[in-house]
This record gives C-alpha cells, structure tokens and sequence, in this order.
C-alpha cells in the first residue's frame, strides 16, 4: 500500500518533467492490479505529454487521473478494511520435491532478475506462480517490494529467500 499512499497526491508531480513517467508507471501498476479506469486516465496523459499537448490539456488529464486514482484508492481502502485469511506458515510443511524446487528456483530467478535490472513490474508473473508453491508468508517480503516498486528490496528479498531454500540465483 506504500506505492498507493505515495500516489494520493499525484497532480503537482504529473505537472514536472516527470509526469510522462509517472503517468506510464501509474498505467503499469494499475493495468496489473485491474484498475481500468485509472489505466485509461494515465494512458490518456501519458499520451497528451509525449504528443507535446498545452498545458491545460495536460492539466485536464492530470485531474482525470487524480480522480480516477482517488476512487480506486478509497474502494481499496474499504475492501483492505476487511480481515485477511491466516497466512501459512514461513515455509512450505514438507520439503519441496527436486523437480519441484528446480520450478521454484527457475521462478526465484526470474523475480530477481526482474527486481535487479529495476523493472520490478516484470517480477509479478513469477511471483504469482511461486505463490502456488510456497506460503504467503514467505512471499510477503517479495510482495511488499513489488507493492512498494521497491527494485533493490525485492533482490535483497529473493537473495534472502534462496539463501533459506538452498537455491542458487545464479543460473
């Protein structure tokens, strides 16, 4: 929820030399959470910044977007209100087969690799496979990286965890 919060006042940083990035990593994250309508909104300003519309165009997408964000943010806020499921335990119950643990890590590696070339958005297909095959919990800190856009936590995060299952990030 971290990137969210950074993200509630988002119309004085899209008015910077920033805002077209901004606008493409807000798009991203949104487009892979299935927030539609804010996917749009930023599409549309990142489009108006790259063709070099005036500034009250910008101005007019920038508070499209706003709006849009602030409505998904509050229906997040209400849904994250209700009670999570028990997580599982840190780690698997019983040891992951070879064939298994050769998956896991082929997986461990892809997340790294997408976390150390900073394109943490690359690491949510690998991580959302390895979630069927270990605990949430033992995800959590590779979620929170991937939440937060944080590139060198989420390396930090798979070295850790390989290190705890015996796998080697290099390939």
């Amino acid at each position: 929820m971290m990137f969210i919060q950074k993200r509630r006042d988002i119309s004085q940083q899209l008015r910077t030399a920033t805002g077209r990035r901004l606008a493409h990593a807000i798009q991203g994250v949104a487009g892979n959470l299935g927030l539609d309508a804010v996917a749009a909104c930023a599409a549309e300003l990142e489009r108006r910044c790259v063709a070099g519309a005036d500034t009250n165009a910008r101005l007019e997408a920038a508070a499209s977007l706003q709006a849009a964000l602030e409505t998904a943010l509050d229906s997040i806020t209400r849904y994250a209100g209700q009670t999570p499921p028990t997580p599982k335990s840190m780690l698997p119950t019983a040891p992951p087969s070879q064939g298994d643990l050769a998956q896991i890590a082929t997986l461990l590696r892809s997340a790294y690799t997408a976390f150390a070339d900073f394109e943490p958005i690359r690491a949510e297909s690998p991580m959302r496979e390895l979630a069927g095959r270990l605990s949430d919990e033992s995800l959590a800190p590779l979620h929170q990286a991937l939440e937060n856009l944080d590139s060198s936590g989420g390396a930090r995060a798979a070295c850790v965890l390989a290190e705890q299952l015996g796998i080697s990030l290099e390939d």
